[in-house]
């Protein structure tokens, strides 16, 4: 479910389109660790998560994720344009 957030963080999607490119894109599919004959979780299912988890807990849990993917080079800064 962390993976599902995190793609739907990086690339802006609501809950809805993260999981409508977890049916499509299969790079999505396999970052998540989601087999093409597993059953994928509905947008609901990701607001349970949130919710389970608290907002402070889980934005805290969610600013570390990041914070380790940014040391470890996965992920870069972004600069808005204007």
């Amino acid at each position: 479910m962390f993976k599902i957030l995190f793609l739907e963080f990086h690339y802006n999607l609501s809950d809805v389109e993260v999981v409508k490119q977890l049916r499509f894109n299969v790079l999505f599919r396999y970052f998540c660790g989601i087999k093409i004959e597993d059953p994928l979780p509905d947008d609901t299912s990701l607001v349970v998560f949130r919710r389970r988890l608290k907002e402070e807990r889980f934005e805290r849990i969610f600013d570390e994720f990041v914070t380790q993917c940014k040391e470890k080079g996965l992920l870069k800064e972004r600069v808005k344009e204007r």
